[in-house]
Order: structure tokens, then C-alpha cells, then sequence
């Protein structure tokens, strides 16, 4: 464990959380359930392992996922915990890209399921917690693909596969990260045409079977060549920190990927608009302890409002409360 004093980093004693031979560079881990931190790597017997250590120090678990998996920098697994159905999702590659689904303990299995056949490298993943999918990028021989991937106590399904580039990821893995703000997860890569560092956002969308929709992006850096891209959620503003490695006297580089900007502070909400109306004509506005129509609410919940003006259950920065659902339809706006 870590913690700050004085603005220097204090360690814990070491822990020994897994006494076995590790091959290569092969070590992934997650934030896990409360306390706890989700971890997989490759042994050097070219098996999977998977589990969870406390953060506190002490209390661990582990399971062999698989066995005779591929191995190597480019088979690195990856791990993420779904904070809905409280289970960890392993994927790694083994004639393709594989993922099992494990309970808090590591007791429990969903089996294995296939993401892809016959060939995946460069894996990374990252959880939809508002789509309830673990979203899957890899590598095939057609180019770089990403498929939404859902789980539950007893079952998982892959979404079809959406072709993100004709191009590989080059050199390293991406990073994936899910920002609830937008909506969305940003992807950082290392282009193999361009032989630039790249940044994309990826929306789901449809109902069963969710697919990603055409994804924004560009360059990060315009510079050739690129290294080792890594990015993190500031779960405070929302903005997400990227770095990398330039090849060009192998400096490190970092951009920030900025939060939604919003005018609406805590004090100049008032209320909802009673219907549509254009720009430049008069409005009716239900102001506090009204009922709004609005659509697909849970009774009891209370509603923020959004930085795009819609309404959800997530505050936002900064925190508005819009008011709580009386039905399916009617929100009572703040009193």
C-alpha cells in the first residue's frame, strides 16, 4: 500500500502476493472490489494467473486461468472489474483472444468464452459502467478491432467485432479508459502506418448486441515514432492524463484530454422548459417543487443535471441536483 505524508511517498512492508516466476513483462492489474486490487500475469511455465490482493496488505486469492497461453510482450492479459455484477474479467490470448469472468473471492467462473479465433495480440480492455460491457481492443490479421463484451453471474457474450483500423497497433498495447462523464472510452495507441501516438473516443450503441459507433480522434503527437502510451481518469474533474514515450531522444511526453466545459454552476439552474422552442423565442420554464416529463426514470432515484443538459443518475462537476423521479416519466424538480 502507499500513502503521502509530507508529499513524500510512504511504502507498507512488502508483501508476498504471488511467490512464482513471472515470463517477461507480463503483469496487469485493476482497482477490484472494496479494498482490493485485481491482478493477472503470465508464468514462466506460460501459464495465466489471475487474482486479488488487499490493498491493506494480507488478504489475497488466485486461480490459474488457463494454461500453455501465448506468451511474449505482445500477449500481455488484461484484467477489469464490473462494478454492476461485481466480477472480474480476465482476457488473454490463446489462439486468439480468450476472457473468463470471476467472482470477488476467485472462486466462481463463467468459463472460458472466445473474443476472437485463431490470432490477438496487443490486448486491452476497459469497463462501460453505464453500458455494462467490458469493451475488448486487440489485434488480428486484418487490423485492430474492438467488440463490447457482457457478463453476468452465469453467462458471457461478445458483441460483433467493429473494425477500428486496417493498420495494427504497433510496438505496445494501448491503453483503454472509460470517462462516465461522456460517455465514452478514450483510446490511446501507437499507429503502426503512421508511426505516431493516436487518441480516439468510442461511444456503444444498440441494445443486445452493442457495437461501437464511428469513433473521434487524431494525433497526439505529430512527431514520428512513439512508445509505451499510457492514459488514467482524473475521477475528480473528469479529464484524463495521457503519457508516452517520444522515440526522438526518448523524452517523455504528456497531453491532457480535457473535461466537457459547462456555463451551469450550482446557483443558475432553475429549473426545465415546459416544450421545445427555438432560440430567440419566449419560453415557459417549471421552476422548483414542479414535475417535468421526461422519460426512462427509476421511481425514488434523484437526477443530476448533465454537462450536455440532459439528466442522469452520475453527478457531474459540479454536482446539480435536478430532482427525483416520481414515476417513469415525472421528475419533482428541486425544492
Amino acid at each position: 500500500s502507499l500513502t503521502f505524508a509530507g508529499g513524500a511517498p510512504v511504502y507498507s512492508s512488502d508483501y508476498a502476493v504471488y511467490n512464482e516466476n513471472m515470463a517477461g513483462n507480463q503483469l496487469r492489474c485493476c482497482p477490484g472490489h472494496s479494498g482490493y486490487v485485481g491482478w493477472t500475469c503470465i508464468r514462466s511455465n506460460n501459464d495465466c494467473w489471475a487474482g486479488t490482493v488487499q490493498v491493506s496488505g494480507g488478504s489475497l486469492a488466485n486461480i490459474r486461468v488457463d494454461n500453455s497461453v501465448n506468451t511474449g510482450d505482445n500477449h500481455t492479459p488484461d484484467i477489469v472489474y464490473n462494478t454492476t455484477e461485481n466480477r472480474y474479467c480476465v482476457i488473454y490470448c490463446k489462439s486468439g483472444v480468450k476472457c473468463r469472468g470471476y467472482s470477488d473471492s476467485f472462486s466462481l467462473t463463467n468459463g472460458q468464452v472466445t473474443i476472437n479465433d485463431s490470432q490477438g495480440t496487443k490486448i486491452a480492455c476497459c469497463y462501460d459502467s453505464d453500458k455494462n460491457r467490458v469493451l475488448v481492443g486487440y489485434n488480428n490479421n486484418s487490423g485492430s478491432r474492438i467488440r463490447s463484451v457482457n457478463y453476468g453471474s452465469s453467462s458471457i457474450t461478445v458483441g460483433s467485432a467493429f473494425s477500428f483500423q486496417s493498420s495494427l497497433w504497433e510496438e505496445y498495447s494501448p491503453t483503454m479508459v472509460y470517462n462516465p462523464d461522456v460517455e465514452k472510452t478514450f483510446i490511446i495507441y501507437d499507429h503502426a502506418s503512421y508511426n505516431r501516438i493516436m487518441w480516439a473516443d468510442l461511444a456503444l450503441s444498440g441494445t443486445s448486441d452493442l457495437t461501437v459507433t464511428s469513433p473521434d480522434g487524431g494525433q497526439i503527437d505529430n512527431a514520428t515514432g512513439g512508445y509505451f502510451p499510457v492514459a488514467c481518469l482524473n475521477t475528480t474533474a473528469y479529464s484524463i492524463p495521457t503519457m508516452w514515450r517520444r522515440s526522438s531522444g526518448s523524452t517523455l511526453k504528456s497531453r491532457m484530454r480535457t473535461a466537457r466545459s459547462t456555463s451551469m454552476t450550482t446557483e443558475n439552474f432553475i429549473g426545465f422548459v415546459d416544450s421545445t422552442v427555438s432560440d430567440g423565442n419566449t419560453a415557459t420554464v417549471k421552476v422548483t417543487g414542479n414535475t417535468s416529463t421526461q422519460s426512462s426514470l427509476t421511481a425514488g432515484q434523484k437526477y443530476y443535471v448533465q454537462k450536455d443538459g440532459s439528466i442522469g443518475l452520475t453527478a457531474t462537476v459540479p454536482s446539480v441536483e435536478a430532482g427525483k423521479a416520481l414515476s417513469a416519466t415525472s421528475l419533482l424538480i428541486k425544492s
